[in-house]
């Protein structure tokens, strides 16, 4: 390979978004010595920067919560909020990626505290319409700021936006039952599964670096959604103890379709509380916990075994 062909095939990878022109100048200054990536450092420092800041206005408010008055109480939460979303919302540009998913996230941390402060301030009942208001309403600003800069932390925002919404109306209208209750979670976890895979299919990151974030927030979200699905088919009794075995074996196969290694661990985690449900159900009585320790011991071993396998032989390493 020539020259010229070398320098069309790194503009390719440019393109693709593979290779990043600060990679490019990285390599150029380094002189084949090991370069300081300056870069994570300072992201950690904007990380770091924002769970002190949070910290900060959790102490401000929990020491000083009478003498600051209505206006330091809604300047300290709502207010630091709605400057953290602009922030975070004005910042576009792969430059301040971190940046701004940092205030984002200390916005969506501070919006649910400032509007509970101003409802008490004004002596309002937080029930559960008001709950579902405010859910829907911070999903459709973090969707607006999602469609606007594509930052994936504001996914998992949404997810968590909607989640309290969906709750919220369903104990609006008193159907939070016990029974209900665990068919609910299933049903929120299934739409979690679901909107992750359209994330994962449907909207496409350039960035190398967007691409990582975009593959771990795939990850969170789909062992989320299967924590969601089968841990409370795991309390139902009767036919669902067989529901729950075929849940679990379709999110060991869902997990190396969409390759989620989380979800693969978490599978097998869950397999292992089926097994001592089951076991303590139907068989302790009849072979004792001795036998019983020692079966659910091998059986442990071989899915560790088992998860390990397919990790490495069905979830090759993400190519971002």
């Amino acid at each position: 390979m020539d020259k010229t062909q070398l320098l069309a095939l790194v503009q390719e990878k440019i393109n693709e978004g593979v290779i990043s022109k600060e990679d490019l100048a990285m390599i150029a200054s380094s002189d084949g010595k090991p370069v300081i990536q300056t870069k994570n450092l300072t992201n950690i420092f904007y990380i770091i920067g924002g769970i002190i800041a949070v910290i900060g206005v959790v102490i401000l408010l929990a020491q000083n919560w009478t003498e600051i008055g209505f206006v330091g109480r809604i300047l300290s939460t709502l207010g630091i909020s709605i400057v953290a979303y602009v922030i975070g919302f004005v910042m576009t540009g792969n430059v301040h990626r971190v940046f701004s998913q940092v205030f984002l996230t200390v916005s969506g941390i501070l919006a649910p505290v400032g509007i509970l402060v101003l409802y008490r301030e004004f002596s309002l009942d937080f029930n559960s319409i008001a709950q579902a208001s405010t859910a829907f309403a911070l999903l459709i600003l973090f969707m607006v700021a999602y469609r606007h800069n594509k930052r994936n932390i504001l996914v998992l925002w949404s997810m968590l936006w909607m989640t309290w919404g969906y709750y919220s109306v369903l104990g609006y209208f008193s159907l939070l039952t016990a029974d209900v209750a665990k068919l609910a979670t299933m049903i929120i976890g299934i739409s979690y599964l679901l909107l992750t895979y359209y994330f994962q299919h449907n909207i496409q990151m350039l960035d190398v670096d967007e691409r990582k974030e975009k593959y771990i927030v795939e990850n969170i979200l789909y062992g989320i959604g299967t924590l969601l699905v089968i841990v409370p088919a795991l309390f139902f009794g009767g036919i669902f103890d067989f529901i729950t075995l075929l849940l679990v074996f379709g999110a060991f196969y869902l997990s190396i379709y969409v390759k989620s290694r989380l979800m693969l661990v978490v599978s097998g985690v869950l397999l292992i509380s089926y097994i001592l449900k089951i076991t303590s159900k139907y068989f302790v009585d009849s072979i004792g916990w001795p036998l019983a320790l020692i079966a659910i011991g091998f059986c442990v071993i071989a899915i560790g075994y088992g998860t390990l396998y397919v990790s490495r032989t069905y979830i090759p390493k993400a190519k971002v």
